[in-house]
């Protein structure tokens, strides 16, 4: 692991495994990410329609709280409905209190897995538990190679937990909560774009080895990643001499499998104690006001990846390799000699050639070692990845090539998703391959190497057309505003329209106003390449000019490029093929260097 802390602006993270970038990410170290945040927040509007109210708690936009996500101890209704309710959803925990048979459905991410939820229409009467536990079910357990559950007693399980908690059916959400109403939220999903930030009010803090979920009746569970029957059971007896207190959760991570008691229950105490600072410091604030941020990203990184398997963390800042020794002795204090400071004088990601990986991530073309190469194209719907044999012909035949092609593939699919973050729906083009049994071992390599990545994620299985369809949950706060920017000639498109193609459309539309009223002036406004092309193409001959017997009156404003242009008349905009905002002292400055511009060619002239 290689922390860069020597710049100004961001702390940036890399792991290396012989010699391969694994994962990347950077953070300001001004950190404006809220994700994790736990807020004293107001209610300042209750929506039936979407059955959602919207939350103030002091970010740029409103919160977006779902129904699903409002805990019955925040209901509005009376003392003797409220406790009824509570008591339903204790004993419906109590049911559902996770064995080693029948827990393969939880999710150490237990806070991640809201945003599922809170992205689907709102109405949907489903509870939030229902809809953690469909999400799950759609990945068949024969796809774990270590366990095998009966289909009848499967589906029995199902059934169970499907028995969820039905109090959000019986009252309408402006019936449970008030506008002016505090609540303590935290954020389950980033603001983005004109979206604000989803939150819920079922809170987690996450540890090194458990999560603890203070407001949910969960008791004890173990995450599904856990498979082997015999470690889980072990787990389930651990989790049980932890005595959770009542109405909490505690889920052991993955990252607890190979502890002992003494170390989860050091971090669940410590868990503990933050949950009573967060509560204390509860009391003593008014809304909106941030109760507790999320750990920055050396703290997330510690927590989340480091263990016993990695030979060092190298950081080449004294401060922040103090501060990460601290943070290591509270998790692993075995560990904390592996933490060590950079002293070279070369950079360190230079040092490790992770600078140049850096760049490449943004690149869509990924060569392969054996000469193919996947070509990565990130949409609006959905993320496309195409792979190519290119260069590689050295099999026999077709079919070993595009057998061999697509192992690697798959291997380098896994790395590339990790780093990137891609995430949603990812459709992988795979080369035809005629034989079932290449399918089936490109599938499992493909999910061999996604079963280190932390997100969340389903994989379908290579179709008749050679697609396989994979879903993934985004765990990093999107970089696309910081790293890049729109492209000022195609606004993102990706393409631009040719010059001949923009200069008739212009004419036309221009005519076309012109021909409803041809005593208006109206102008074209465009830079001076078309205004240029313009003329040529509407001289004295054209049919433009023989039709209407005028010539176009052209304003060059030289910020727009060739694929921008405006139309207008008296200062008012009447079309425009531009982001720009022209406003009245745009309109003054274009009218006066018209007039500079006429003058210049009369004095020419004459």
């Amino acid at each position: 692991m290689l922390i860069d802390a020597d710049h100004e602006k961001d702390i940036r993270v890399a792991i290396v495994e012989k010699n391969s970038l694994i994962d990347y990410e950077s953070e300001k170290k001004k950190n404006d990410r809220i994700k994790g945040n736990i807020y004293l927040a107001k209610i300042i509007r209750v929506e039936p329609s979407l059955q959602a109210a919207f939350v103030d708690y002091g970010g740029n936009k409103h919160g977006f709280l779902a129904y699903n996500e409002i805990h019955p101890d925040y209901f509005k209704i009376p003392t003797a409905d409220k406790k009824k309710l509570l008591e339903q959803e204790l004993e419906q925990s109590k049911k559902n209190l996770i064995d080693a048979d029948d827990d393969e459905f939880l999710d150490e991410s237990f806070d991640e897995n809201r945003e599922t939820s809170l992205s689907r229409n709102e109405t949907d009467n489903k509870g939030f538990l229902n809809k953690v536990f469909d999400f799950f079910n759609y990945k068949p357990l024969e796809d774990y190679s270590g366990t095998r559950i009966k289909k009848k007693k499967f589906k029995k399980n199902i059934e169970k937990k499907n028995k969820a908690i039905i109090y959000h059916r019986k009252y309408s959400i402006q019936e449970v909560i008030k506008s002016n109403q505090v609540i303590l939220i935290q954020v389950v999903k980033e603001e983005r774009g004109n979206k604000g930030a989803a939150v819920t009010t079922r809170l987690s803090l996450a540890g090194k080895y458990c999560v603890l979920m203070p407001n949910t009746n969960k008791g004890g569970g173990i995450s599904r990643k856990i498979i082997e029957i015999k470690l889980r059971k072990k787990l389930k007896e651990l989790v049980g001499k932890l005595n959770i207190k009542s109405g909490m959760g505690v889920i052991i991570r993955t990252a607890g499998q190979a502890m002992g008691l003494k170390e989860i229950k050091r971090d669940y105490s410590s868990l503990i104690k933050l949950w009573n600072e967060i509560t204390s410091k509860t009391i003593k604030s008014n809304a909106p006001c941030l109760i507790h941020e999320e750990d920055n990203i050396i703290k997330r990184f510690l927590r989340d990846y480091f263990d016993a398997s990695y030979e060092e963390a190298l950081i080449n800042d004294k401060k922040i390799h103090q501060k990460s020794k601290e943070i290591v002795k509270q998790f692993m204090p075995q560990s904390v000699k592996n933490i060590k400071l950079y002293k070279e004088k070369k950079p360190i990601f230079f040092s490790y050639g992770v600078e140049r990986k850096i760049i490449e991530i943004n690149n869509p073309i990924v060569h392969l070692r054996s000469g193919g190469y996947l070509v990565i194209n990130q949409t609006e719907a959905l993320v496309a990845i195409d792979i190519n044999s290119g260069k590689f012909t050295k099999q026999r035949n077709i079919e070993d090539t595009a057998f061999k092609t697509n192992l690697e593939a798959a291997e380098e699919i896994s790395r590339q998703i990790r780093i990137r973050d891609l995430a949603g729906l990812i459709v992988i083009d795979f080369i035809d391959m005629l034989d079932r049994n290449h399918n089936i071992r490109v599938e499992r390599r493909l999910r061999e190497f996604v079963k280190n990545d932390r997100a969340r994620i389903q994989i379908g299985r290579i179709s008749n057309f050679g697609l396989l369809e994979l879903s993934r949950q985004r765990l990093k706060v999107i970089e696309d505003s910081r790293n890049s920017s729109k492209c000022d000639h195609c606004n993102g498109y990706g393409n631009t329209l040719s010059v001949d193609f923009i200069v008739d459309q212009i004419l036309r539309v221009y005519y076309e106003y012109l021909s409803k009223n041809n005593k208006e002036k109206i102008n074209i406004i465009c830079n001076e390449r078309i205004g240029n092309l313009i003329k040529i193409e509407n001289n004295e001959k054209s049919n433009f000019y023989k039709k209407y017997k005028t010539k176009a009156f052209i304003k060059i404003y030289s910020d727009l490029n060739d694929q921008e242009f405006f139309i207008s008349k008296d200062n008012e905009v009447l079309i425009k093929n531009s982001n720009k905002p022209l406003t009245s002292e745009d309109f003054k400055k274009l009218e006066k260097l018209t007039t500079i511009k006429n003058n210049i060619e009369n004095n020419t002239k004459d």
